[in-house]
């Protein structure tokens, strides 16, 4: 791992973001980049109206515009600040659009990005996951971390693993960004048939193994929402980073299409590492 990429946002989750994003940094000698955006169609949506009310528009759009500068600058200053007094590399980037969009096109250039599960980079916290988050996990050409309010202090690690190609790829990057060294390591694999739950599990020991990764193996046997298995033993364990594979084909589907918006990332009480 060389570069994060780290959303800056005012909601409670998106400051823990920052916070989150220097430990790791600072745990891997890696820098980090923040970036600001400013939504100019949210501020200043199109709207019809006759003379008087276009005027009162431009002034209010105006006003709204500077605010999100003014904001823009004291985030940024802020978190450049806060990685100067923990000693990581750091630096900013200022961008305008649609947020998931250009969070997407800004990930490219790093190994990572950092967001909280609240922000839609508006300053304002959503209720449960964002419009924001649920984009940029559907379009982002890197992991995305999302990390909540408090996100746990252990360094424990929970691989969420179904057999997908998602999954697959999730645990590769797992241990090549460096996420799975010098920390406990638990795979838990849910299926309705435990045969099937016991070989996914044993095939993620088998990879992880290549890495000198002895995790604790748990193949679970329930007809359960999988989402819910997993956030429970995530909650369970009290670790501090659970990383599964969004849109898998097998196993966690039903909660990575339907149920894991609201299952995982609005219960699962740790920081989610989601690739697919």
């Amino acid at each position: 791992m060389r570069s994060i990429l780290v959303a800056l946002d005012d909601t409670p989750a998106g400051k823990a973001t920052a916070s989150r994003a220097q430990e790791l940094a600072k745990s891997r000698g890696a820098r980090v980049t923040g970036v600001c955006v400013v939504d100019i169609d949210w501020l200043a949506p199109a709207e019809p109206g006759r003379i008087g009310s276009i005027e009162f528009k431009e002034r209010r759009d105006r006003a709204r515009l500077a605010q999100a500068r003014d904001a823009e600058k004291r985030l940024a200053d802020a978190f450049l600040a806060s990685c100067g007094a923990c000693g990581v590399a750091a630096d900013v980037l200022a961008v305008e659009g649609e947020p998931a969009a250009r969070l997407a096109e800004a990930a490219a250039a790093h190994d990572v990005i950092a967001i909280g599960r609240d922000s839609d980079l508006h300053g304002e916290p959503t209720d449960g996951v964002s419009r924001t988050v649920a984009r940029l996990l559907k379009a982002t050409p890197r992991p995305v971390l999302l990390v909540t309010t408090a996100p746990a202090k252990s360094d424990g690690v929970l691989l969420a693993y179904d057999g997908s190609i998602p999954a697959a790829r999730t645990m590769q990057l797992l241990v090549l960004l460096g996420l799975t060294g010098g920390t406990r390591i638990e795979v838990v694999a849910v299926d309705r048939d435990r045969g099937k739950a016991r070989r996914h599990a044993d095939t993620a020991r088998q990879y992880l193994s290549l890495y000198g990764v002895a995790p604790e193996i748990h193949a679970v046997e329930s007809a359960a929402d999988p989402a819910g298995v997993v956030a429970e033993h995530a909650r369970a364990g009290g670790f501090g980073l659970l990383a599964m594979g969004a849109y898998g084909h097998t196993g966690l589907k039903e909660a990575l299409l339907g149920s894991f918006t609201k299952t995982l990332l609005a219960e699962c009480p740790t920081t989610l590492f989601v690739y697919h």
